[in-house]
């Protein structure tokens, strides 16, 4: 299966986000339903990571908000 652009920058932001939890995100068992909110980063962090992945992207104004959208619809650790 394919990944679009779009989908493997939101790949990057979460294995960087969990790995400044000390986390493979790769090597984390995602079966239970829920498991990540077991992590905690706070939303600034959070935040400083994602734009310092997305500034680097050539991406327009509308993708980088669609990856931001995504990220927090998807996996992200709980805020704290």
């Amino acid at each position: 299966m394919k990944v679009s652009k779009e989908q493997q920058i939101l790949l990057e932001i979460y294995r960087a986000v969990y790995f400044d939890l000390g986390v493979g995100f790769d090597l984390i068992d995602k079966t239970r339903q829920d498991w990540f909110l077991d992590y905690c980063l706070s939303e600034s962090r959070q935040e400083e990571i994602m734009e310092s992945i997305l500034k680097s992207k050539r991406l327009t104004k509308l993708k980088k908000q669609a990856i931001r959208n995504s990220y927090y619809l998807g996996v992200s650790p709980k805020n704290c």
